[in-house]
Formats: C-alpha cells, sequence, structure tokens
C-alpha cells in the first residue's frame, strides 16, 4: 500500500483529532507498527488515492506484542472516496491487530470495503494475531462500487476470539458493474474467519454472511430490511 500523509510508529498516546486529510496522492493515516492507546477522532478524510486509516502495515501473521498496535480508537470520523488510484484499498483497513475500537464512523462510497479487519488468508483455525476487536455503532453506505469480494465490514482469516460486530447500520452494498462473480455481502466473513459475534445490525437489501470456510461465528440477531417493501408499505 502507498506511505500515509501521516505515518506513526512505536509510539503511546497518540492523538489525531478534527483533521481535514484530502487530495492525498498515497494514503491517510498510518500506524506502521507497535502505536498504542491511541485516538482517531472527529477526522474528515476524502479523496485519498490508498486507503483513509491503516493499521499496522507491516501486515505480519501473528505479529508478536511489540508490534502490534493496541487499543487504538477510531471513532466519529467522516470517510470517503479513499482508494481513489489503488482501487483495493478502504476505508479503515486493520491488519492483525488486537483491542482496535471501531465505533460511531460514518463510511461511504468506497470502491473496495468500507471496513476490513483482519488480514490472514487461509488462517484454518489459527490464531494470526486478530482479536478483541469491538466494530459498533458505525453507518457504512455505498461500498464495493469497483470491486467483488469484500463488503461493507469485511473479515479475513482466521480465529478472531472476543471480536464483536454490533449495532451498525449498512446499506448500499453491492457488486459494482466490473466486478466478477465473487460474492459480496454488507457483514462478510471470509476465508476461515471464526469466533465473531454479530448481533443488532441493520443491514438493508443485503445479509450477514460466513463464506469460505468461515464458522464457528454468532451471527444472531441482525435486522435485514427490504428497502423496497418498506418504500411501499
Amino acid at each position: 500500500y502507498p506511505p500515509g500523509a501521516v505515518s506513526v510508529m512505536h509510539a503511546r498516546n497518540v492523538a489525531f483529532r478534527d483533521n481535514v486529510i484530502k487530495n492525498v496522492g498515497g494514503s491517510g493515516i498510518q500506524f506502521y507498527e507497535d502505536v498504542d492507546d491511541s485516538d482517531v477522532e472527529g477526522n474528515r478524510i476524502h479523496d485519498v488515492s490508498g486507503n483513509a486509516i491503516e493499521i499496522d502495515v507491516h501486515a505480519m501473521k501473528n505479529p508478536p506484542p511489540e508490534r502490534q498496535s493496541e487499543g487504538v480508537v477510531i471513532w466519529n470520523n467522516e470517510i470517503f472516496r479513499a482508494g481513489q488510484s489503488y482501487s483495493n484499498g478502504g476505508g479503515i483497513l486493520a491488519h492483525n491487530v488486537r483491542g482496535l475500537i471501531l465505533e460511531h464512523n460514518w463510511i461511504y462510497d468506497m470502491p473496495y470495503s468500507c471496513v476490513q479487519v483482519c488480514d490472514q488468508p487461509g488462517g484454518k483455525n489459527k490464531d494470526v494475531g486478530c482479536g478483541a476487536n469491538r466494530i459498533r455503532f458505525n453507518r457504512i453506505q455505498r461500498c464495493v462500487l469497483l470491486h467483488d469480494d469484500g463488503g461493507g465490514i469485511y473479515t479475513l482469516g482466521g480465529v478472531q476470539r472476543g471480536t464483536v460486530i454490533a449495532n451498525n447500520y449498512i446499506s448500499d452494498v453491492k457488486a459494482g458493474r466490473w466486478a466478477g462473480s465473487y460474492p459480496v455481502d454488507h457483514i462478510y466473513l471470509d476465508n476461515f474467519t471464526t469466533g465473531i459475534l454479530v448481533y443488532g445490525n441493520v443491514v438493508v437489501n443485503g445479509r450477514a454472511a460466513e463464506r469460505n470456510g468461515s464458522h464457528d461465528n454468532f451471527v444472531v440477531g441482525n435486522r435485514q430490511v427490504d428497502r423496497t417493501v418498506d418504500e411501499q408499505s
């Protein structure tokens, strides 16, 4: 992935608050590795070539604690039109992280997934260093406008015990006109994802789905809304 307008590593108690990051030829904010107890709050990030926010860019498989970012909170941000040059980019890409909190963000208009947590394909029943993450109360719209095999909230691989995806509102997620035959879902648990609780989400004209060997997740109490039916009632 391209470098960030802002890149941080080996740091504690960093805060990015109330900034505007736009028209960037790379990514927006990157925590490269080992950035703990830090806060990304109230920012507006848009029209960037790569990812808007990326955590643990080193993308190690099952990273040791000294290389892993923990206790990062990303909340109350507005993020749109990322991935404008590198079209597999998205709103928030968090690699193999623990204790990440993503709450109350508004993310929309992405060529690929709006949120991706974990990035380890083929992690069947493996601890890939990703768990205890919380993705809640986000508003996610108009994702996967160009590609497929992604979603509004997308997870990739491995045991992610303790992760919760809850109370998000997700709409307008469907494969773009240039996409191939791979699936697209509002909440997409992919490639042996295991151990996630998915509950209380509202998905409009879509669903939460386990695919490609994902298993032993708890997908309960989500509301599927058919917007066509609602508009006619």
